[in-house]
């Protein structure tokens, strides 16, 4: 499975090995947004804000979002 996560002007290249890797890294897209995203912001706005490389970092090297799911989720919007 290959996929591109496109920001503003960049794109994230990664090569899925699993469904189950290409699945946790969409959820940790929803995570990161839930957690990061303003109100009424769109998703590539949110990575120009914080930074394509933070946003790379969290989505293919940290499992911190996928450990703090509930967490984020239970937050009120």
């Amino acid at each position: 499975i290959c996929a591109c996560l496109v920001g503003s002007e960049m794109c994230i290249r990664h090569r899925f090995t699993t469904k189950d890797e290409a699945m946790d890294v969409i959820e940790k897209a929803i995570l990161l947004f839930r957690e990061r995203g303003l109100a009424g912001e769109r998703f590539a706005v949110m990575i120009d804000r914080i930074g394509f490389e933070t946003v790379e970092e969290a989505l293919l090297r940290d499992d911190s979002l996928l450990e703090r799911k509930e967490e984020i989720l239970s937050r009120e919007l």
